[in-house]
C-alpha cells in the first residue's frame, strides 16, 4: 500500500536524493540531483517536499513551492522522481495529487492552497547535518 506524507526529517531528505539518482538515472558523482540541504531549505521556508512511501522505504517524492506572482497565486511543482522500479505504477500520480491539495503551511494534505496561508509559515534553524561530501565511490551524506 502506498503512503504519502510530508518529508521534514533529515534522513528522508536524504532517501530523496536517492530517489533523484534512481528516477533519473544519475551518476551519483555528478550535481545534477538537488541536495538534501537544499530541500531541508525548501520545506523550512514554505515550499513542500512530499514523499511516497512502500512501507517503509521512501519510493518517490515530489518538491515544489508556492508563488505569489503578479498575475495571481500558484504551486510551483518543480519534480517529481519515482525510483526505477516502482516507476508506470500510479506514484507519480498520487504524489502530484497529494501536492495539488496541499494547503500551504499547515502540513496536512486536504484543503485550499492559500496566499495568506503560505505567508504564515514559520521557519526553524536545525543543524540537520545534511552536507554531503564527495567520495570515490559517490556522494554520501554526513
Amino acid at each position: 500500500m502506498l503512503r504519502v506524507e510530508k518529508l521534514t526529517r533529515p534522513e528522508e531528505l536524504r532517501q530523496a536524493v536517492q530517489v533523484q539518482l534512481s528516477a533519473w538515472g544519475m551518476d551519483p558523482s555528478s550535481c545534477e540531483a538537488v541536495p538534501a540541504h537544499m530541500l531541508k531549505a525548501l520545506v523550512e521556508n514554505g515550499g513542500l517536499v512530499l514523499g511516497a512511501f512502500e512501507g517503509d522505504r521512501l519510493v518517490g517524492f515530489s518538491a515544489g513551492w508556492f508563488v505569489l506572482a503578479p498575475e495571481g497565486p500558484y504551486f510551483y511543482s518543480h519534480m517529481t522522481g519515482v525510483v526505477e522500479e516502482s516507476k508506470y505504477r500510479g506514484v507519480g500520480f498520487e504524489l502530484k495529487m497529494a501536492a495539488r491539495s496541499w494547503p500551504a503551511g499547515s502540513g496536512s494534505l486536504s484543503g485550499p492552497l492559500t496566499p495568506s496561508r503560505a505567508l504564515t509559515l514559520t521557519s526553524t534553524s536545525t543543524s540537520w547535518g545534511l552536507c554531503s561530501e564527495s567520495t570515490s565511490k559517490g556522494t554520501t551524506a554526513r
